[in-house]
């Protein structure tokens, strides 16, 4: 049966709870400071409510009353709480637009018409929560979590990192139509990351025209990255992509990982030609199979200068020495 949803039914049937509590008794019921709910609240993108309006409900108290006791037993603290609340805000502010668009393509009316909202929502709330225990199983499996009893600070590995970039994609973009750009995003961030969980990476981050993953191994780092360029190679839809690759002690933080070695497989990755694998030294070094590999000295790299990488360009368009743009030298060595 169809039904229309309007714009005041929405709290009534994600809350439904009748009762509506103000943020100064949120905060006293909870035995939060109400300085630091506030900053809880914004960590998760919200705007201020005031303290005396009656806005928030039992599913807000019981969601600070679950942060207040993690505080309490020492399992985080604040400053910790507000990191992951802004993470979590991040994060699932982009599922529920990516849900509601996904929802609105499907016709030319409102996504919230012919829709069981209630229904809807309880169904992704436990496909989210799986995912999450899956993810979580992988995670303390990677980082080996009874090696680390009793460890604190600062979480740091050595991992492959790697970017792929699609090439031209600015001048495309600047031509192609919304629906257009939207199909290439698509296919191309469809494409990669299946790609990239085949040959057990993961993806970290899409970047609009390009992608950032990591490995655990160098050489699962290079299959990741021939795998990528294959995949875009045989889309006759997708323009053609470089990737550059490094090996290293990466920071983990927010879910997103950091280090010098993350610069600079960015950086490789945004001045080889297009179809180009390059690896650092640093990942070469631990590469046990190097028969494709050439030294390419890439002049002036914005923020580094002048560096040795190690180039594959089996299936580049620019493969060619004479055709390698200014800055790039491949030679045997």
């Amino acid at each position: 049966m169809e039904r229309s949803v309007s714009q005041k039914m929405l709290p009534s049937l994600l809350f439904p709870e009748e009762e509506r509590i103000s943020g100064s008794a949120l905060a006293s019921r909870s035995g939060m400071e109400r300085a630091a709910a506030k900053r809880l609240w914004h960590s998760l993108g919200f705007p201020d409510v005031g303290d005396a309006t009656p806005f928030f409900t039992p599913d807000d108290l019981a969601a600070l009353d679950t942060v207040q006791t993690l505080i309490d037993e020492g399992v985080i603290d604040l400053e910790g709480a507000i990191r992951l609340g802004r993470l979590i805000g991040t994060a699932s502010a982009r599922i529920a637009e990516a849900g509601f668009a996904a929802l609105h393509e499907r016709g030319h009316e409102s996504a919230l018409q012919h829709m069981d909202l209630v229904g809807i929502v309880e169904r992704m709330e436990s496909i989210l929560g799986y995912a999450w225990r899956r993810q979580l199983h992988a995670a303390l499996v990677r980082f080996d979590l009874p090696a680390r009893a009793g460890q604190g600070g600062l979480l740091h590995m050595e991992l492959g990192v790697g970017f792929a970039d699609l090439t031209g994609f600015t001048k495309y973009a600047a031509d192609a139509s919304l629906a257009a750009l939207a199909m290439l995003t698509r296919e191309f961030e469809d494409s990669v990351s299946l790609a990239i969980s085949s040959e057990r990476g993961r993806l970290i981050k899409l970047i609009g025209d390009g992608v950032m993953f990591v490995a655990d191994t160098p050489d699962d780092l290079v299959c990741c990255a021939e795998r990528v360029r294959s995949v875009c190679s045989a889309n006759p839809g997708l323009p053609p992509v470089r990737l550059g690759l490094s090996w290293g002690e990466l920071l983990l933080q927010n879910g997103d990982y950091f280090g010098p070695d993350v610069n600079l497989a960015s950086r490789i990755a945004s001045a080889v030609p297009e179809g180009t694998i390059a690896l650092s030294c640093s990942l070469h070094s631990r590469v046990q199979s190097r028969k494709k590999w050439m030294a390419a000295e890439l002049h002036g790299v914005k923020g580094i200068g002048d560096i040795t990488v190690w180039a594959d360009t089996s299936i580049s368009a620019s493969s060619d020495r004479g055709s390698l743009p200014a800055g790039v030298a491949i030679h045997g060595r």
